[in-house]
């Protein structure tokens, strides 16, 4: 069984694959585009 990755786990991976640092909303972007975690929240935070 393929074991999901964590929010964190997801970040670092958009921040590895950057050039430069980025904030929450545009990691938050990243991680959406590129389907690397599935947020489950209701309401999610506003950034």
């Amino acid at each position: 069984m393929k074991r999901e990755r964590t929010i964190t786990q997801a970040a670092i991976e958009v921040l590895k694959h950057s050039d430069k640092p980025l904030p929450v909303s545009e990691i938050y972007a990243k991680i959406i585009e590129h389907s690397l975690y599935e947020f489950h929240a209701q309401d999610r935070c506003q950034f």
